[in-house]
Formats: C-alpha cells, sequence, structure tokens
C-alpha cells in the first residue's frame, strides 16, 4: 500500500500547531480542578458569542480561530462591558481545516462561561476545552445550567461540580465567593504555569521557588 505524503502546506500546519499548543501551555492532558482554574486564570466571564472566523496567520504558518465574546457579567478579572478577542489554536481557511484535539470550539449566539488567561497569542481558554462551559436556558427548570462537554480524570477530577445540569447561578455563586476570599487550592505542580503565577502559588504554601520540596 502506498502511503501518500501530506500536502507540504498541511504539514507545516500541522507542525506549527504543535509548537503553538507547546507554547502556550501543556493543558490537552492536565486535569485542572474547578478550584484550580479559578485560581489561575485570569479572567472569568459570561458573555454570548458573536462571531468565530478563522484565518491565516500573518505569516500564513498556522490557522487560529478568532472568537468576539460579548462580556454579560465578569465573576474575575477587569470589569468590562466591551467584547473580548478569543484567540483558539484551529479552524477553516482557504479550503484546509485544521483540527486540535482538546482545543474548545465555538458557535456564534451560545452563551458561555469561560476562564481565561493572557497567554503568548492574546487570550486564551485556560485548560483548552476544559475552560469552557455552555450555558443553557431550561424552560420545564425555569433556569439555567452549566454543560462541561469534556471529561476530566485524574488528581482533582473530584472536586468538579457536575459536569452536567450545575444551575449557572449556583456556579458562579461559588467562583465569586473563591475569588473574594482570595481561595488559594492546594498546592500541584501545573504544566506551564508562567513563572510569577508559580512562584506565588509556591510562595503561598511555603515552598522553595526552587521547585523543591520543604523537608526533602
Amino acid at each position: 500500500m502506498r502511503i501518500r505524503p501530506l500536502p507540504r502546506r498541511l504539514g507545516l500546519l500541522l507542525l506549527a500547531a504543535a509548537l503553538w499548543a507547546g507554547q502556550a501551555r501543556a493543558t490537552t492532558v492536565y486535569p485542572f480542578s474547578l478550584d484550580e482554574l479559578i485560581y489561575v486564570a485570569d479572567r472569568v466571564v459570561v458573555g454570548q458569542v458573536l462571531t468565530a472566523e478563522a484565518a491565516f496567520t500573518r505569516d500564513g504558518g498556522m490557522i487560529v480561530t478568532t472568537v468576539e465574546l460579548q462580556v454579560d457579567e465578569v465573576l474575575k478579572g477587569p470589569a468590562t462591558d466591551e467584547t473580548l478577542a478569543i484567540q483558539v489554536l484551529g479552524g477553516e481557511a482557504a479550503g484546509l481545516v485544521l483540527k486540535v484535539e482538546g482545543a474548545p470550539s465555538f458557535d456564534p449566539g451560545e452563551t458561555v462561561l469561560l476562564f481565561l488567561e493572557e497567554g503568548s497569542h492574546g487570550l486564551e481558554v485556560l485548560g483548552w476545552a476544559q475552560g469552557k462551559l455552555e450555558l443553557e436556558w431550561n424552560a420545564g427548570a425555569g433556569e439555567t445550567y452549566a454543560h462541561r462537554r469534556v471529561v476530566v480524570a485524574g488528581p482533582g477530577a473530584e472536586d468538579w461540580m457536575p459536569v452536567s445540569g450545575t444551575p449557572a447561578t449556583e456556579l458562579s455563586e461559588r467562583i465569586r465567593a473563591r475569588v473574594v476570599e482570595g481561595f488559594v487550592p492546594t498546592y500541584r505542580e501545573i504544566p506551564g504555569l508562567p513563572p510569577h503565577k508559580r512562584d506565588a502559588f509556591r510562595a503561598h504554601w511555603g515552598l522553595p521557588l526552587d521547585g523543591s520540596e520543604v523537608g526533602r
């Protein structure tokens, strides 16, 4: 059987995607607890997706989708009633489709709760698909519920509220309470955590900033 080589541009896209993802954070495999997402995120917002448009980067090296979000509520971070631009790796442009496992997808019109971080490419979803929850109105119950479309397994997973069927008000209240009290979760090494966040995290628990553990 003859294996056809990938088109050169598609091969370069896949390579660039791997590099882009690696620079951003190793979040496709790391299971964040809810409290870790709250603590690490630079912003936590609720809003409606206005547009989600994919395009090649200026150098033509990869496809990135820019999501325009109308902010309705800020749970953490600077207050704003403006739109936010969020960068998501992957999408379809010029007849090429770049799909990245673990990356969140967005549809215009959906309402979402997002955990965001300031990355090297602008605002990004923390934890990739882990940092996106869809908010859907349930007419029968007369309430909006948060749905998490990814399953998290491993350390910290038990700290999550139910994956589906969590009242959005309950989730928002928990996030606000954690932010107001300055809650810091139990320390664990988080791959790719920016140095200043890692140092603050370790310092809170009295751990050496050189990465060694007290008592060893």
